[in-house]
């Protein structure tokens, strides 16, 4: 985690930090300065960050996306879980293809909630407490 003094907090891995490094030393050398200063890393900075912004990278969940982001399609996914699993006759969990079909029904691509399922359900934040239907591992 690297504090920016001015704003807040930002993730970084260590390959970015050695991108920018290596973007700052370039800075110098283009402009002939024997060592790179401050301004060379604030331009790097701003290079980086336009290169982010071109691909589409998402800070907070650090991909690439054009529309929602990852972490909003799993929001919606477990939104959508709990609010059809608070209906009486699913309050035993939610039957997979009612789900889908209700994430479709959302906007959300058939195959991306099929893989969103999986995940959430991997990493334990849905589960199957039948075997069959899907419930949220938070209690609702």
């Amino acid at each position: 985690m690297i504090t920016d003094t001015k704003e807040h907090d930002i993730s970084a891995t260590y390959r970015q930090l050695n991108g920018l490094v290596r973007i700052t030393e370039a800075h110098a050398r283009i402009l002939l300065k024997p060592q790179a200063d401050k301004s060379d890393a604030e331009a790097a900075k701003r290079i980086f960050d336009e290169y982010l912004k071109d691909i589409k990278f998402e800070v907070i969940t650090q991909g690439t996306g054009v529309s929602k982001t990852k972490g909003e399609i799993i929001e919606e996914m477990e939104k959508l879980l709990v609010s059809l699993q608070r209906q009486v006759c699913y309050s035993n969990g939610v039957p997979y293809n009612v789900w889908i079909e209700e994430a479709m029904k959302q906007g959300i691509n058939k195959d991306k909630a099929k893989s969103i399922i999986i995940e959430m359900y991997n990493s334990g934040q849905i589960m199957k407490p039948d075997g069959v239907n899907y419930r949220s591992a938070c209690r609702n």
